[in-house]
């Protein structure tokens, strides 16, 4: 995430990370008082966060909430976490019924590279994602990556 915070910075985009390894103790204020564009947390401060990001989703607002690694859900996945598997909260807190000045709920987006069809579907129902879901599944050949190889004899 840090290291996301950094090369955002140098394109102008304000960015901060939230999370244990955050050192900066001001930082989680001025997120909660809007003061970035992106705001990258891990799961377990998102889950400690759920009333001050009620307040941020109403002023500023939240545009969107992406969740990388998303296999970590997953009882299936080969990282599991119990705290990813708990942001179906995000779904729970952040719709139109539950917080009257959303126009609609606020999308989620849930991105992995790795995840088989036993870990889309869990990741569908543990995130309470909707029938209307659109899933988008790409080929894992990334041209951005390459690999160079030096033989030595």
């Amino acid at each position: 995430m840090h290291d996301q915070c950094l090369k955002l910075a140098k394109h102008g985009i304000s960015a901060c990370f939230l999370g244990s390894g955050q050192p900066d103790n001001r930082v989680e204020g001025k997120a909660m008082a809007g003061m970035y564009k992106i705001i990258y947390v891990c799961p377990e401060t998102v889950l400690r966060l759920m009333e001050p990001l009620k307040k941020l989703a109403e002023k500023p607002g939240i545009a969107l909430f992406a969740i990388d690694e998303v296999h970590c859900v997953s009882k299936w996945g080969h990282d599991f976490r119990p705290d990813y598997r708990k942001l179906s909260v995000l779904r729970q807190n952040f719709c139109s019924s539950k917080l009257k000045f959303l126009e609609h709920d606020i999308p989620l987006m849930a991105l992995t590279a790795t995840a088989t069809l036993p870990v889309r579907e869990d990741i569908l129902k543990s995130l309470k994602m909707s029938g209307h879901t659109v899933v988008v599944l790409t080929s894992f050949f990334r041209p951005n990556l390459r690999f160079n190889l030096e033989l030595h004899r």
